[in-house]
């Protein structure tokens, strides 16, 4: 029987999100790697770049986590909401909603994303 080729086994591993044993992962990653050297160094210059879709840009949202978990509280009790129920329309905890106001929990780029859409949602 012919074994596969590594780099083929690595995207269908990718692309179909398929269970593959972790050494058989290794090992084709490996040989790939040993055909290809320049992978791991374009691989590496990669993950030395900001990735542009975990940066959360807003005008009407501040970068600094102080000023957001404050900004936060603001617009939660202008829209008359409880912490509960802004849990229940954005996906966060209502203790971390409380952490984040209090400047006791810095958000993810995610979590941060969930709030902002319930007051700011996408354009349709």
């Amino acid at each position: 029987m012919t074994q596969p080729d590594p780099g083929q086994l690595l995207e269908v591993a990718v692309t179909a999100h398929v269970r593959i044993p972790r050494d058989v992962l290794v090992t084709a990653l490996l040989e790939a790697l040993e055909r290809r050297p320049e992978l791991l160094a374009a691989a590496l210059e990669k993950m030395q770049q900001p990735d542009p879709h975990l940066t959360i840009a807003s005008p009407r949202w501040p970068a600094d986590t102080a000023a957001f978990g404050s900004l936060l509280r603001e617009r939660r009790t202008e829209a008359s909401l409880t912490r509960e129920q802004l849990s229940m329309r954005s996906g966060v905890a209502p203790s971390t909603i409380r952490n984040i106001e209090c400047n006791r929990h810095h958000p993810t780029a995610t979590t941060r994303r969930r709030l902002m859409r319930v007051f700011d949602p996408p354009p349709a």
